[in-house]
């Protein structure tokens, strides 16, 4: 027996008592304990820090649902079983009763539990200096991190890890996020003043506008690694394909990924290449960048044609159609026509290529890009596209906004007020369709349309209220 199922074993069976059953029971709880504990946190950031602190909030739930991805993402990648399945009968259940496997995914490498909730204590700390908040969060934090191992759902190791990556993951998430916001440089001066870099009878002194890291975009491309990497990776894989005949063998690897990690992440992550999920994403842009409207309107024209003509054209079978229901892990509904490209591929690259290109913020640019590219994985994964399928939609969405970016500049148009409260009204019409009454196919992606659409009709009727009252 390795040292790993030993101090595993020790813990789950050496520390039973009652009392342990209940506490950690309840603190592994997502619902019962997580919910009520970020209620509570948002209540005292928004005391402490007012819409700062909201803000601070709400960069804090975006680390945590980017650091469940990817501690799903690296459970597929391990695929490391967990105890409750590979001991099940050498432990003891909590509570009592006969030895069973447990109710959770296979794969336990790293531990979820662990990943989220010491980022969640990583960011506190950075942002906020405070040392009795980020040592309670800590205390917390171990306590979650010892139930899972109590609760046998993952091995010592498991959890360990999850605390190392989470760690990491959230102080990296708050580095880049207090530099990205502007809220963020309140948080970074009162930790200046705090370590004696600020007067602190002047108060913080002026901060220099932000330099976004692409630079401006009008006068030439500062970048232009950054605009033509990603088409030029896309069309280097195309070839690589096509070339070696590998686009089955690769479509059969990517789709095991939907049975290693579970249905639920890749029905979420397949979502975001909807194209109304797109566009009520799309609300930040408009909002915060009236003037790019020209070239949002362009990119969402040039990526339909780019879909709707090249589907029909080629009319490649999907596959569902080519290899059958027995080698294809299936998950949302059968498609088997219209393969090349993938729609939503294309889709989630034009969103990031819009946020990259528009220069909204360094942090979502990057959030967006890295989630374009799990939502192309996920079309393999679900069983709905091939690689080149892909390759192909990732290819197309970028350069649509490429090409936007260039003919938006042409001519002196800019929206008027009418024209951009129509605009976000449109987008609040997709955001209520969201909420309300469409399903988009993937049943267990029905709760994060929901929220989706929930928070872009807030945003929007904020944005609407805010250019009305500016407009009188």
């Amino acid at each position: 027996m390795s040292l790993d199922q030993d101090l595993l074993i020790r813990i789950n069976q050496g520390w039973a008592d009652p009392g342990l059953d209940f506490l950690f029971g309840w603190i592994s709880e997502q619902l019962w304990f997580s919910l009520p504990l970020l209620l509570g946190l948002l209540i005292w950031l928004r005391r402490q820090y007012h819409h700062n602190g909201v803000k601070l909030w709400l960069l804090l739930i975006l680390t945590v649902i980017m650091g469940d991805m990817l501690g799903n993402l690296l459970k597929a990648w391990f695929a490391m079983p967990r105890p409750c399945f590979d001991l099940f009968d050498l432990l003891r259940p909590p509570g009592g009763g006969a030895p069973r496997q447990c109710d959770a995914a296979f794969t336990g490498m790293p531990s979820n539990h662990a990943l989220n909730f010491f980022a969640v204590t990583a960011l506190l700390a950075y942002a906020t200096r405070r040392v009795g908040l980020s040592g309670l969060f800590l205390l917390i934090s171990l306590a979650v991190a010892l139930s899972r191992i109590y609760l046998a759902k993952h091995y010592p190791s498991q959890v360990l890890a999850g605390a190392v990556i989470g760690a990491l993951f959230g102080w990296a998430f708050a580095w880049l996020g207090l530099r990205s916001f502007d809220f963020g440089r309140y948080f970074l001066q009162a930790a200046a003043t705090q370590q004696g870099g600020i007067d602190a009878a002047q108060g913080p002194s002026p901060v220099a506008p932000r330099q976004h890291w692409l630079g401006p975009w009008e006068g030439g491309e500062p970048n232009p690694l950054l605009v033509w990497l990603p088409p030029a990776l896309c069309l280097l894989g195309l070839l690589a394909i096509a070339v070696t005949g590998s686009n089955q063998v690769l479509f059969q690897q990517w789709n095991r990924l939907g049975l290693l990690s579970g249905d639920p992440l890749w029905s979420n992550l397949t979502l975001l290449g909807d194209t109304l999920v797109a566009l009520v994403l799309l609300a930040p842009v408009v909002r915060r960048r009236p003037e790019m409207l020209k070239a949002v309107l362009l990119a969402v024209l040039f990526a339909s044609l780019w879909v709707h003509i090249l589907k029909p054209l080629f009319d490649l079978p999907r596959p569902l159609a080519v290899l059958g229901p027995e080698q294809v892990h299936l998950i949302g509904k059968a498609l088997y026509r219209h393969s090349f490209p993938s729609g939503h591929t294309t889709t989630a690259f034009a969103l990031a290529g819009v946020y990259v290109l528009s220069r909204v913020h360094p942090l979502l640019s990057i959030t967006a890009l890295g989630l374009a590219v799990l939502v192309g994985l996920s079309r393999a994964a679900v069983g709905a596209h091939w690689p080149l399928d892909i390759l192909a939609g990732a290819f197309g969405g970028w350069l649509s906004v490429v090409l936007a970016m260039r003919l938006a500049h042409i001519g002196n148009w800019r929206p008027g007020r009418w024209t951009l409260l129509g605009v976000l009204a449109v987008l609040g019409g997709c955001a209520l369709t969201l909420l309300f009454s469409r399903d988009l196919g993937y049943p267990q992606a029905i709760p994060l349309q929901m929220l989706i659409g929930l928070f872009g009709l807030v945003y929007l009727v904020s944005g609407i209220r805010e250019v009305w009252n500016g407009s009188r």
